[in-house]
């Protein structure tokens, strides 16, 4: 009698344990389905979202995998980017480099336009300069719009002039205004992003570059992505046929 109530009292764990597996295998399934389910709708609220902040000349930005944070930047998940290192530069040394770069650049001081011509263009792009702080300045213009040739191989050295504050560069799809976050905002060209540089120290400024190929046609724009800038007025247009 005794060894009938302990064997029925091992089948009533049993099926307890196996009760309790096949709960826990349920729990674990809906907990997936329920991931897979939101994802799936932030995907889609992504997909939906306005493009009144997009570039329509850029529609086809994901069609290159470019997508929001520029297909892995952001300051959130890390700068994996063309970042190529820092180097510290003299204005003597820029003005060479502002030289060397115009010898195929136009550049209309009335349009406030650069137009770049031939297969290998370099970009010398300055961020805050003491008398135009918050702007960029390329080959004297400030802001200025850029046209560059479809196939490209474009440069971009990147120097911060600023004494006071960091700045970044970065190309995207997405046209002005911008949000404080501006880094947020639509597509990253690829290849184009450099991360935030630091102030101007004794002298010295802080200089990293990029290159990348303009295979994608159309407008976009180059901003300061470091937080608030592009918002004040950090950016320019860039346009590529």
């Amino acid at each position: 009698m005794k060894m009938r109530i302990t064997m029925a009292a091992l089948s009533v764990v049993g099926i307890f344990a196996i009760g309790l597996i096949i709960f826990g295998a349920i729990q674990t399934v809906s907990a997936v389905s329920i991931q897979n389910k939101t994802r799936t709708q932030a995907e889609a609220a992504q997909t939906d979202r306005s493009d009144d902040n997009v570039n329509p000349d850029a529609a086809s930005y994901d069609r290159y995998g470019y997508g929001m944070m520029g297909g892995g930047y952001g300051m959130m998940n890390g700068a994996r980017d063309s970042y190529s290192g820092q180097a510290s530069v003299t204005e003597s040394a820029v003005q060479k480099d502002i030289a060397a770069a115009q010898k195929n650049a136009h550049v209309d001081k009335k349009t406030n336009t650069i137009t770049y011509s031939g297969n290998s263009v370099t970009l010398v792009i300055a961020g805050g300069p003491e008398k135009t702080d918050g702007k960029f300045v390329i080959d004297g213009l400030v802001n200025p719009k850029l046209v560059v040739t479809k196939g490209a191989d474009v440069t971009v050295a990147f120097v911060n002039e600023d004494a006071d504050m960091p700045h970044a560069f970065e190309i995207t799809d997405a046209a002005p205004p911008y949000d404080y976050m501006s880094m947020m905002d639509g597509g990253i060209y690829p290849g184009s992003i450099l991360r935030a540089l630091p102030k101007t120290s004794g002298g010295h400024f802080a200089m990293a570059t990029t290159t990348f190929k303009a295979i994608q046609p159309g407008t976009f724009y180059y901003i300061c992505q470091y937080p608030g800038h592009a918002q004040k007025g950090m950016y320019g247009k860039l346009l590529i046929k």
